[in-house]
């Protein structure tokens, strides 16, 4: 079961926001588990608006998690064959996610270069997969412990190349480093702006020298 109108904690700065900063959270979490990092990020972008929405499908795995895609078919490349159902809970949840981020923009009146796309694992790969292929430009897209999603072993078809921030950590034993290497090589070849860091002795989670990395590569994207 999926909803098709998205929400979610948010944090909206007393005056109106020049930036809208979207946290998309990993399988079987909810926007909750992003959004605790904001009291920290609001202190250093008090400019910035953050929303956090719960993935459109109900998670089996977890009560109260959600999820952007079932993850019953993953295979090691993450790529899918069209005719999946991987495929069609991804398009679903990037239309629903991409109709949510047109929605903020409506409010608050802020265009596609004022967007920033922030992910972990699942909600990562979400942030790769739409913030690639809007035929406007966002400012950026960070990830972490994340992958870069193609289907019927073809390439992705982006439209546009916003500014890219990668980590990992080295031993992920959920979504393995290398995706990371993967993606970071092949968008290198297109992207204008990316950088990546790898992490000795971390799993699958955000550091905070991560985190701190991933905050300069923005102050430098939005300065």
């Amino acid at each position: 079961m999926y909803v098709l109108n998205m929400d979610g904690p948010k944090e909206i700065p007393d005056d109106n926001p020049e930036y809208l900063m979207f946290l998309l959270h990993g399988y079987g979490a909810n926007g909750n588990d992003l959004f605790s990092l904001t009291p920290y990020l609001n202190k250093l972008f008090p400019q910035i608006a953050f929303l956090a929405p719960h993935a459109p499908f109900e998670c089996s795995l977890s009560q109260n998690g959600r999820q952007w895609f079932s993850i019953d078919q993953l295979n090691s490349d993450y790529n899918f064959k069209k005719d999946s159902t991987i495929y069609s809970e991804i398009e679903q949840s990037s239309k629903i996610l991409e109709n949510f981020i047109y929605l903020q923009k409506e409010n608050y009146s802020i265009g596609n270069k004022k967007i920033i796309l922030v992910g972990f694992s699942q909600g990562a790969m979400m942030a790769l997969h739409l913030g690639l292929k809007l035929e406007s430009e966002i400012a950026c897209i960070v990830g972490f412990s994340g992958a870069l999603i193609s289907f019927d072993n073809s390439e992705n078809t982006n439209k546009s190349f916003p500014s890219v921030f990668l980590a990992h950590g080295e031993l992920d034993n959920v979504v393995n480093c290398n995706e990371t290497m993967k993606a970071y090589n092949q968008l290198s070849k297109i992207t204008h702006n990316i950088e990546k860091y790898i992490e000795k002795d971390l799993y699958h989670s955000i550091s905070q020298e991560g985190l701190t990395k991933a905050i300069d590569f923005i102050k430098n994207v939005i300065k």
